[in-house]
């Protein structure tokens, strides 16, 4: 069995924490689609990345709660270009967050993107 590194976003703050080894069980009851690899030779595919949406999340602080804790609220912009470049959507961003009152606490690209092997 291959060894798969799993990573779990916490909180949506950008923090990645990998489970230690061994702890993290992926199961499926689905049975695999397309072709099953029958020898070494049909593992040297390539693999493609299709992106099918993209997403821009923008973040601030609403306030705090009763412990002092702040509390986040979000903003989802979809249906962005897959194509938009890292800085055009941090622009677009700080265009949006000119017009707000209360300064982003974070901007965030999500990307869904189907991996193909061919």
């Amino acid at each position: 069995m291959a060894k798969l590194a799993v990573f779990l976003l916490l909180g949506g703050q950008g923090r990645f924490f990998p489970f230690a080894e061994g702890s993290a069980t992926i199961r499926s009851s689905a049975k695999p689609k397309g072709p099953v690899l029958k020898n070494k030779e049909e593992t040297n595919m390539a693999v493609v990345k299709q992106p099918n949406t993209c997403s821009l999340k923008l973040r601030y602080q609403k306030g705090v709660n009763g412990n002092g804790d702040p509390v986040y609220v979000n903003r989802t912009y979809s249906k962005v270009k897959t194509s938009a470049g890292d800085q055009e959507l941090h622009e677009v961003a700080m265009a949006i967050n000119s017009l707000q009152t209360t300064p982003v606490q974070g901007i965030y690209r999500v990307d869904d993107s189907q991996l193909i092997n061919q």
